[in-house]
């Protein structure tokens, strides 16, 4: 058996065992780039077609970010939890967010547990999120939750 090293005995540089923050940046070559984002049902068949968020067995955070003319340019997962919650680091998702210079930000979890509805701790945290998102001058275009068989928008309810 092979000794396994940190360190690549050629270089002696660190290898990367995993990345601390996942961030998918998407350039025009790939194919999420070309999905634009310009309502809620594209941003639902997004989450359904891509990343598969409404099939995850625990609650999972994911912030999709936008360009001017909302195309997709970056997706990162900020969360995951249990069956019913995920904890949310406004600073997490910002810090990442940034990085992206992007315009605007599309926020979106899932309810393994089936229903669609927002929590209390769903609209807190959205209200969180939106306030940060303005002292940046970034749009906070809306707040989807989605289950196996539905979605519940906070921009379509009229509470974003």
């Amino acid at each position: 058996m092979k000794n396994l090293s940190f360190f690549d005995e050629k270089k002696s540089e660190p290898r990367c065992v995993a990345q601390k923050y996942k961030l998918l940046l998407v350039k025009e070559q790939s194919y999420l780039y070309n999905n634009q984002l310009k309502n809620v049902n594209s941003a639902v068949e997004f989450l359904k077609k891509h990343l598969l968020l409404h099939c995850e067995p625990e609650e999972v955070f994911t912030v999709i970010c936008l360009d001017l003319q909302l195309n997709v340019t970056a997706v990162f997962e900020v969360a995951r939890g249990t069956i019913n919650t995920a904890l949310v680091s406004t600073h997490e998702i910002f810090k990442r967010v940034l990085l992206t210079n992007c315009n605007s930000i599309i926020i979106a979890h899932n309810h393994p547990g089936g229903s669609e509805r927002p929590s209390m701790d769903d609209i807190n945290t959205t209200k969180r999120i939106k306030e940060a998102a303005q002292l940046l001058d970034i749009k906070l275009n809306d707040h989807i939750i989605i289950t196996e068989n539905a979605y519940f928008s906070f921009a379509e309810a009229g509470i974003l």
